[in-house]
């Protein structure tokens, strides 16, 4: 989760990421940037998974976050 997360925030802000599929990496980026897709403006993102691993994620990857159970409310 982390390493999506992380790869979507470089796509949305203009920036290269590595993508990861059977052994081999590419590094890919959005192609039509500016007029057809905006890297400009901010764009929220909000992670949606349960528990304190998804928490941490979304805090050290400063996202949001939609869980219906944390088993320890300060997670």
């Amino acid at each position: 989760m982390e390493n999506f997360t992380a790869g979507l925030q470089d796509l949305r802000a203009g920036r290269s990421s590595e993508y990861h599929e059977a052994g081999r990496v590419s590094d890919i980026r959005f192609l039509h940037t500016g007029p057809h897709v905006n890297t400009a403006d901010p764009i929220e993102f909000v992670a949606a998974a349960p528990g304190p691993q998804a928490a941490a994620v979304a805090g050290r990857r400063s996202t949001g976050l939609i869980s219906f159970h944390l088993p320890d409310p300060t997670a």
